[in-house]
């Protein structure tokens, strides 16, 4: 069974601290490997960063930048800005857990 990153979990508890149960379920089943084209963990990991990133903590938000991930996540890594950076996500999650 597929699990979610150490940094991803701790990044989801902090923006969805009473939804984290919901958040993790949607990561896992609608944003993880099932995207077309994902390229590993690693990779995986940088997409469901810029997704919540772009959900700010929102659920309805995060909904929105799922359904965009599943078109094409490239527009996930673009909005979030984690596009020509390979470690932008990196330094985001560790700002936000810190």
């Amino acid at each position: 069974m597929p699990a979610l990153s150490v940094r991803v979990e701790n990044v989801l508890r902090k923006l969805f601290p009473t939804e984290a149960a919901g958040v993790r379920r949607i990561l896992l089943d609608d944003c993880g490997e099932n995207l077309p084209l994902a390229q590993g963990a690693a990779h995986i990991e940088r997409i469901q960063l810029g997704v919540l990133k772009m959900s700010a903590g929102d659920i309805d938000r995060l909904l929105g930048a799922v359904r965009m991930a599943q078109t094409d996540w490239r527009d996930v890594l673009m909005n979030s800005d984690f596009a020509n950076d390979l470690q932008a996500h990196l330094r985001w999650a560790d700002e936000i857990w810190a």
